[in-house]
Protein backbone atom coordinates (compact mmCIF):
# COMPACT_ATOMS: atom_id res chain seq x y z
CA UNK A 1 0.00 0.00 0.00
CA UNK A 2 2.79 2.12 0.84
CA UNK A 3 4.43 1.29 -2.19
CA UNK A 4 1.63 2.30 -4.54
CA UNK A 5 1.44 5.61 -2.90
CA UNK A 6 5.28 6.09 -3.79
CA UNK A 7 4.89 5.04 -6.90
CA UNK A 8 1.81 7.49 -7.96
CA UNK A 9 3.72 9.65 -6.14
CA UNK A 10 6.24 9.74 -7.99
CA UNK A 11 4.44 9.80 -11.47
CA UNK A 12 2.70 12.86 -10.29
CA UNK A 13 6.15 14.36 -9.97
CA UNK A 14 7.07 13.19 -13.55
CA UNK A 15 4.27 14.85 -15.09
CA UNK A 16 4.74 18.32 -13.44
CA UNK A 17 8.13 18.14 -14.55
CA UNK A 18 7.33 17.57 -18.14
CA UNK A 19 4.46 20.15 -17.85
CA UNK A 20 7.26 22.73 -16.90
CA UNK A 21 9.60 21.52 -19.54
CA UNK A 22 7.05 22.09 -21.84
CA UNK A 23 6.35 25.83 -20.61
CA UNK A 24 10.26 26.42 -20.47
CA UNK A 25 10.30 25.86 -24.00
CA UNK A 26 7.81 28.72 -24.98
CA UNK A 27 9.50 31.82 -26.10
CA UNK A 28 9.85 34.65 -23.88
CA UNK A 29 7.97 36.89 -26.77
CA UNK A 30 4.69 34.61 -26.66
CA UNK A 31 1.38 36.50 -27.59
CA UNK A 32 -0.02 38.81 -24.43
CA UNK A 33 -3.30 37.64 -22.87
CA UNK A 34 -6.30 39.80 -22.54
CA UNK A 35 -9.10 38.19 -19.96
CA UNK A 36 -7.15 35.22 -19.53
CA UNK A 37 -7.00 34.28 -23.53
CA UNK A 38 -4.38 34.19 -25.60
CA UNK A 39 -4.08 38.16 -28.17
CA UNK A 40 -3.03 37.08 -31.54
CA UNK A 41 -2.76 40.42 -33.57
CA UNK A 42 -4.65 39.97 -37.14
CA UNK A 43 -2.64 39.25 -40.16
CA UNK A 44 -1.24 42.51 -41.79
CA UNK A 45 -1.85 42.84 -45.76
CA UNK A 46 1.07 42.47 -47.73
CA UNK A 47 2.54 44.88 -49.97
CA UNK A 48 2.75 44.28 -53.58
CA UNK A 49 5.44 45.93 -55.47
CA UNK A 50 4.30 47.68 -58.59
CA UNK A 51 6.38 48.96 -61.69
CA UNK A 52 5.56 52.03 -63.46
CA UNK A 53 4.62 51.08 -66.99
CA UNK A 54 6.03 53.54 -69.32
CA UNK A 55 3.42 54.59 -72.56
CA UNK A 56 5.44 55.55 -75.71
CA UNK A 57 3.30 58.24 -76.84
CA UNK A 58 3.32 59.34 -81.10
CA UNK A 59 3.52 63.11 -80.89
CA UNK A 60 3.42 62.88 -85.20
CA UNK A 61 -0.05 61.55 -84.33
CA UNK A 62 -0.81 64.18 -82.06
CA UNK A 63 -0.19 67.36 -84.50
CA UNK A 64 -2.44 65.24 -87.06
CA UNK A 65 -5.11 64.59 -84.71
CA UNK A 66 -8.75 65.93 -85.77
CA UNK A 67 -9.81 68.78 -83.85
CA UNK A 68 -13.56 68.46 -82.24
CA UNK A 69 -15.37 71.56 -83.59
CA UNK A 70 -18.79 72.13 -82.73
CA UNK A 71 -20.63 72.16 -86.10
CA UNK A 72 -24.23 73.29 -86.34
CA UNK A 73 -26.45 72.68 -89.29
CA UNK A 74 -29.48 72.64 -90.17
CA UNK A 75 -32.16 75.86 -88.97
CA UNK A 76 -29.47 76.22 -85.85
CA UNK A 77 -26.62 76.92 -88.71
CA UNK A 78 -29.51 79.30 -89.73
CA UNK A 79 -30.65 81.11 -86.72
CA UNK A 80 -26.85 81.78 -86.33
CA UNK A 81 -25.42 83.32 -89.26
CA UNK A 82 -28.82 85.52 -89.07
CA UNK A 83 -28.20 86.84 -85.29
CA UNK A 84 -24.21 87.36 -86.27
CA UNK A 85 -25.33 89.72 -89.30
CA UNK A 86 -28.14 91.76 -87.79
CA UNK A 87 -26.80 95.42 -87.52
CA UNK A 88 -28.90 97.66 -84.77
CA UNK A 89 -29.01 101.60 -84.47
CA UNK A 90 -26.40 102.97 -82.42
CA UNK A 91 -26.38 106.18 -80.80
CA UNK A 92 -22.41 106.62 -81.83
CA UNK A 93 -23.91 106.95 -85.13
CA UNK A 94 -26.57 109.95 -85.66
CA UNK A 95 -26.94 112.80 -87.18
CA UNK A 96 -29.91 114.94 -85.71
CA UNK A 97 -32.81 112.08 -86.53
CA UNK A 98 -30.63 110.50 -89.12
CA UNK A 99 -29.39 107.00 -88.55
CA UNK A 100 -26.67 106.13 -90.32
CA UNK A 101 -25.61 102.78 -90.72
CA UNK A 102 -22.01 101.15 -91.67
CA UNK A 103 -23.18 99.17 -95.07
CA UNK A 104 -21.50 95.73 -95.83
CA UNK A 105 -22.79 92.96 -97.94
CA UNK A 106 -24.51 90.02 -96.24
CA UNK A 107 -25.61 92.10 -93.29
CA UNK A 108 -28.95 92.58 -92.33
CA UNK A 109 -30.25 96.10 -91.09
CA UNK A 110 -33.26 96.53 -88.14
CA UNK A 111 -35.01 98.89 -89.41
CA UNK A 112 -38.11 100.28 -86.80
CA UNK A 113 -41.05 101.87 -88.44
CA UNK A 114 -44.64 102.70 -86.62
CA UNK A 115 -47.96 102.93 -88.16
CA UNK A 116 -48.98 106.84 -89.57
CA UNK A 117 -45.41 107.60 -89.72
CA UNK A 118 -42.78 106.82 -93.25
CA UNK A 119 -39.46 106.10 -92.51
CA UNK A 120 -37.10 106.97 -95.35
CA UNK A 121 -34.13 104.81 -96.76
CA UNK A 122 -32.29 107.15 -98.76
CA UNK A 123 -29.80 105.59 -101.09
CA UNK A 124 -26.32 106.73 -102.02
CA UNK A 125 -26.21 110.06 -104.64
CA UNK A 126 -26.40 108.02 -108.13
CA UNK A 127 -27.35 104.78 -107.14
CA UNK A 128 -30.36 104.00 -108.43
CA UNK A 129 -32.64 100.99 -107.12
CA UNK A 130 -33.62 98.88 -109.11
CA UNK A 131 -36.46 96.16 -107.26
CA UNK A 132 -37.86 96.08 -104.30
CA UNK A 133 -39.23 92.55 -102.53
CA UNK A 134 -40.78 92.07 -99.20
CA UNK A 135 -42.05 89.06 -97.34
CA UNK A 136 -45.08 91.09 -96.51
CA UNK A 137 -46.63 93.75 -99.03
CA UNK A 138 -49.80 93.91 -97.54
CA UNK A 139 -49.25 95.48 -93.97
CA UNK A 140 -46.26 97.31 -95.23
CA UNK A 141 -46.65 100.26 -97.40
CA UNK A 142 -43.63 100.16 -99.93
CA UNK A 143 -42.80 103.79 -102.26
CA UNK A 144 -40.09 105.49 -104.38
CA UNK A 145 -39.16 109.30 -104.28
CA UNK A 146 -36.30 111.27 -105.70
CA UNK A 147 -34.47 114.10 -104.60
CA UNK A 148 -32.11 116.99 -106.26
CA UNK A 149 -31.27 116.98 -109.95
CA UNK A 150 -28.06 115.44 -112.13
CA UNK A 151 -25.05 114.48 -110.06
CA UNK A 152 -27.21 115.06 -106.96
CA UNK A 153 -29.81 113.10 -107.84
CA UNK A 154 -31.25 110.38 -104.96
CA UNK A 155 -33.24 107.74 -104.68
CA UNK A 156 -36.10 107.53 -101.57
CA UNK A 157 -37.65 104.12 -100.59
CA UNK A 158 -40.49 105.37 -98.13
CA UNK A 159 -42.00 102.57 -95.36
CA UNK A 160 -44.91 102.56 -93.86
CA UNK A 161 -46.87 99.26 -91.56
CA UNK A 162 -50.56 99.71 -91.46
CA UNK A 163 -50.40 97.42 -87.85
CA UNK A 164 -48.19 97.97 -84.96
CA UNK A 165 -46.27 94.61 -83.42
CA UNK A 166 -45.90 92.99 -87.05
CA UNK A 167 -42.17 92.43 -88.83
CA UNK A 168 -40.77 91.26 -92.18
CA UNK A 169 -37.92 91.40 -93.95
CA UNK A 170 -37.21 93.50 -97.41
CA UNK A 171 -34.51 92.96 -100.28
CA UNK A 172 -33.40 96.12 -101.80
CA UNK A 173 -30.73 96.02 -105.22
CA UNK A 174 -29.05 98.73 -107.23
CA UNK A 175 -27.50 99.31 -109.40
CA UNK A 176 -24.55 99.20 -106.99
CA UNK A 177 -25.04 96.71 -104.30
CA UNK A 178 -27.75 94.71 -102.45
CA UNK A 179 -29.71 95.78 -99.12
CA UNK A 180 -30.82 93.27 -96.64
CA UNK A 181 -33.41 94.87 -94.25
CA UNK A 182 -35.08 93.84 -91.04
CA UNK A 183 -38.34 95.82 -90.54
CA UNK A 184 -40.00 95.73 -87.35
CA UNK A 185 -42.96 97.79 -86.56
CA UNK A 186 -43.56 99.60 -82.90
CA UNK A 187 -46.37 101.77 -81.30
CA UNK A 188 -43.98 104.69 -81.37
CA UNK A 189 -41.33 104.15 -82.00
CA UNK A 190 -39.87 105.06 -85.81
CA UNK A 191 -36.82 105.85 -88.09
CA UNK A 192 -37.28 108.99 -89.55
CA UNK A 193 -33.90 108.67 -92.25
CA UNK A 194 -31.64 106.10 -92.18
CA UNK A 195 -28.51 106.94 -94.73
CA UNK A 196 -25.34 104.57 -95.45
CA UNK A 197 -21.75 105.02 -94.37
CA UNK A 198 -19.93 102.89 -97.09
CA UNK A 199 -15.98 100.92 -97.15
CA UNK A 200 -13.36 101.70 -98.23
CA UNK A 201 -13.65 98.95 -101.08
CA UNK A 202 -13.91 101.49 -103.68
CA UNK A 203 -16.94 103.28 -102.08
CA UNK A 204 -16.95 106.32 -100.36
CA UNK A 205 -19.09 107.88 -97.60
CA UNK A 206 -22.41 108.71 -98.32
CA UNK A 207 -22.81 112.34 -99.42
CA UNK A 208 -19.21 113.21 -100.81
CA UNK A 209 -20.19 115.65 -102.34
CA UNK A 210 -18.57 118.31 -105.63
CA UNK A 211 -19.30 121.60 -104.28
CA UNK A 212 -23.14 122.22 -102.79
CA UNK A 213 -24.48 119.26 -102.72
CA UNK A 214 -23.04 117.29 -105.70
CA UNK A 215 -22.29 113.62 -106.37
CA UNK A 216 -19.54 112.21 -105.29
CA UNK A 217 -16.62 112.53 -107.31
CA UNK A 218 -12.74 112.34 -107.22
CA UNK A 219 -10.89 115.22 -109.21
CA UNK A 220 -7.95 115.81 -110.27
CA UNK A 221 -5.13 118.31 -109.68
CA UNK A 222 -4.85 120.48 -106.18
CA UNK A 223 -7.49 122.57 -104.28
CA UNK A 224 -7.47 126.15 -104.60
CA UNK A 225 -6.32 128.72 -101.29
CA UNK A 226 -4.90 131.73 -100.61
CA UNK A 227 -1.77 129.81 -98.46
CA UNK A 228 -1.65 133.36 -96.40
CA UNK A 229 -5.02 132.43 -94.92
CA UNK A 230 -4.37 129.27 -94.30
CA UNK A 231 -4.50 127.99 -90.62
CA UNK A 232 -2.89 124.81 -89.25
CA UNK A 233 -3.74 124.52 -85.77
CA UNK A 234 -4.94 120.61 -85.99
CA UNK A 235 -3.61 118.24 -84.53
CA UNK A 236 -3.93 114.12 -85.55
CA UNK A 237 -3.71 110.82 -83.52
CA UNK A 238 -4.01 107.33 -83.56
CA UNK A 239 -6.59 106.48 -81.32
CA UNK A 240 -6.94 102.88 -82.80
CA UNK A 241 -5.45 100.17 -84.75
CA UNK A 242 -1.94 99.86 -86.45
CA UNK A 243 -0.64 103.31 -88.47
CA UNK A 244 -2.77 103.74 -91.80
CA UNK A 245 -1.31 104.44 -95.56
CA UNK A 246 -3.88 107.25 -95.48
CA UNK A 247 -2.32 109.07 -92.61
CA UNK A 248 -2.89 112.49 -92.85
CA UNK A 249 0.03 114.75 -93.53
CA UNK A 250 -1.22 118.39 -92.98
CA UNK A 251 -4.96 119.37 -91.41
CA UNK A 252 -5.45 123.35 -92.07
CA UNK A 253 -8.79 125.75 -92.75
CA UNK A 254 -8.93 128.91 -94.46
CA UNK A 255 -11.67 130.01 -92.41
CA UNK A 256 -14.08 128.61 -94.90
CA UNK A 257 -13.45 125.41 -95.64
CA UNK A 258 -11.28 122.41 -93.90
CA UNK A 259 -8.55 120.63 -95.84
CA UNK A 260 -7.20 117.39 -95.20
CA UNK A 261 -3.95 116.73 -96.95
CA UNK A 262 -2.89 113.14 -97.78
CA UNK A 263 0.57 111.60 -98.43
CA UNK A 264 -0.04 110.50 -101.90
CA UNK A 265 -3.16 109.65 -103.87
CA UNK A 266 -5.79 107.82 -102.18
CA UNK A 267 -5.98 104.23 -102.77
CA UNK A 268 -8.82 103.40 -100.23
CA UNK A 269 -10.80 106.52 -98.90
CA UNK A 270 -11.44 106.73 -94.88
CA UNK A 271 -14.74 108.00 -93.53
CA UNK A 272 -15.24 110.96 -92.45
CA UNK A 273 -17.14 112.00 -89.39
CA UNK A 274 -17.63 115.31 -87.26
CA UNK A 275 -17.72 115.55 -83.39
CA UNK A 276 -20.58 116.53 -82.19
CA UNK A 277 -20.95 119.33 -79.45
CA UNK A 278 -21.78 115.87 -76.85
CA UNK A 279 -24.10 114.18 -79.27
CA UNK A 280 -21.50 111.98 -80.71
CA UNK A 281 -20.32 111.67 -84.57
CA UNK A 282 -22.06 112.66 -87.79
CA UNK A 283 -21.41 111.88 -91.16
CA UNK A 284 -20.04 115.08 -93.22
CA UNK A 285 -20.28 116.56 -96.74
CA UNK A 286 -17.13 116.47 -98.40
CA UNK A 287 -15.05 115.52 -101.65
CA UNK A 288 -11.91 114.52 -103.12
CA UNK A 289 -9.32 116.82 -105.02
CA UNK A 290 -6.43 114.98 -105.74
CA UNK A 291 -5.27 113.50 -102.41
CA UNK A 292 -6.80 116.33 -100.44
CA UNK A 293 -10.24 115.73 -98.49
CA UNK A 294 -12.30 119.31 -98.98
CA UNK A 295 -14.75 119.96 -96.51
CA UNK A 296 -17.38 122.61 -96.70
CA UNK A 297 -16.73 124.15 -93.24
CA UNK A 298 -14.43 124.96 -90.70
CA UNK A 299 -14.14 121.69 -88.81
CA UNK A 300 -13.46 121.75 -84.36
CA UNK A 301 -13.17 117.85 -84.49
CA UNK A 302 -13.85 114.56 -86.33
CA UNK A 303 -12.70 111.29 -86.91
CA UNK A 304 -11.30 109.58 -89.99
CA UNK A 305 -12.00 105.88 -89.35
CA UNK A 306 -11.71 102.44 -92.04
CA UNK A 307 -13.52 99.43 -92.42
CA UNK A 308 -16.01 98.80 -89.88
CA UNK A 309 -13.87 101.03 -87.20
CA UNK A 310 -11.07 99.14 -87.27
CA UNK A 311 -8.52 101.62 -87.87
CA UNK A 312 -9.02 105.54 -86.10
CA UNK A 313 -7.39 108.50 -86.14
CA UNK A 314 -8.59 111.17 -84.51
CA UNK A 315 -8.01 115.01 -85.99
CA UNK A 316 -8.57 117.63 -83.18
CA UNK A 317 -8.42 122.00 -83.51
CA UNK A 318 -5.77 123.52 -80.93
CA UNK A 319 -6.33 127.46 -82.04
CA UNK A 320 -4.98 128.96 -78.90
Amino acid sequence: MFKKRVLTLFAFVIVLGGCENFNSSTPATAAPTQNGYRFVPPPQPSVTQVSPHLVTVDTKQLLHAPVQVNVVSGANAVDQANKKALIQPSSTRTLNSIIIYPYQAGNIYEIYAAPMNVTDIEMQPGEQIISVAAGDTVRWELSKTLSGADSSRTEHLLIKPFEEDISTTMVITTNQRTYHLLLKSTKNTFMATVQWQYDNQGMLVNNLSGGAGGASSVENGLPSFNIADLDFSYKTELKKGNKPDWMPKAVFNDGLKTYIEFSSRLQSAPALFMKQNGSGDASVNYRIVGNYYVIDQVMTAAELMSGNGETVVEITYNKS
